[in-house]
């Protein structure tokens, strides 16, 4: 099996001003490639579907002379990456009040879709990339107003949006072809186009959160209190086989 993958991270600190103002900057990027777990028969893969390369030629060849579309390759190595990113700021504004300020970014991809089976060869137009996004803005205020009495305050945005994007731009398309070794009339499928569930697909999440707290020592007491509002906004995008579906009863049907 061949596979590859490689992690790059760097972090830097320091006083922007002595005694005063301070950062931390963190940075860190992985990408891997996946090996390959399937393709068609004698290809030498651990995992073979019961369909020759000739068939997928076939196919692949008509889908573009055809239809004008790309039906993709099996021999085509998956992707994963990930990329993140913290910036944190810390400002000590006097003996009594201190600020802080943090900011993180994520953002992850990795193809899917991209497991055949015996029966069913899979190829690329028929995978997708799904990519996560995060951004996240925080910053708080801590103040000792006297030896009794100390407040916190936050405000917090965090932004999340998931993609599921398919490597092929049409609607899913399944093939019926005779399976590869067997002596009856069994059947294997080749299926390209965009996974029936990829076709309209689309998460985003936004939340907002102020707080504020306190907290007072009253002899041997401690009293604390608080208030929080948080507001969610959410965007979900599901529906299926917006881009159609297809089925051929053979490669001559198609």
């Amino acid at each position: 099996l061949n596979f590859s993958n490689k992690l790059i991270g760097a972090t830097l600190g320091g006083a922007v001003v002595q005694d005063k103002l301070f950062y931390f900057v963190s940075a860190e990027s992985y990408d891997a490639t996946p090996p390959l777990e399937w393709g068609p028969a004698n290809a030498g893969l651990s995992n073979a579907a019961a369909v020759t390369q000739a068939q997928l030629d076939q196919i692949t060849q008509i889908a573009r002379d055809v239809y004008g579309v790309e039906a993709g390759d099996w021999n085509l190595n998956p992707e994963e990456t990930d990329e993140k990113l913290l910036v944190k700021l810390d400002w000590n504004i006097s003996d009594a009040h201190r600020a802080a300020y943090t900011y993180q970014y994520n953002k992850g991809n990795q193809t899917q879709g991209n497991q055949s089976s015996s029966t069913n060869m899979r190829l690329s137009s028929n995978w997708y990339n799904k990519t996560e996004t995060l951004n996240n803005h925080a910053f708080k205020l801590y103040s000792d107003w006297s030896d009794e009495f100390s407040t916190q305050i936050s405000a917090t945005y965090m932004d999340v949006a998931t993609e599921q994007k398919s490597l092929g731009n049409f609607g899913e398309v399944a093939i019926t072809v005779p399976r590869f070794g067997s002596t009856t009339n069994q059947t294997a499928t080749v299926t390209l186009g965009s996974d029936i569930s990829r076709h309209s697909n689309d998460l985003k999440k936004k939340t907002w959160i102020l707080a504020a707290d306190g907290e007072y020592l009253l002899d041997e007491h401690r009293v604390t209190f608080g208030y929080q509002l948080k507001r969610l906004d959410i965007f979900n995008l599901f529906l299926q086989r917006t881009k159609g579906q297809y089925s051929f009863n053979s490669i001559a049907d198609f």
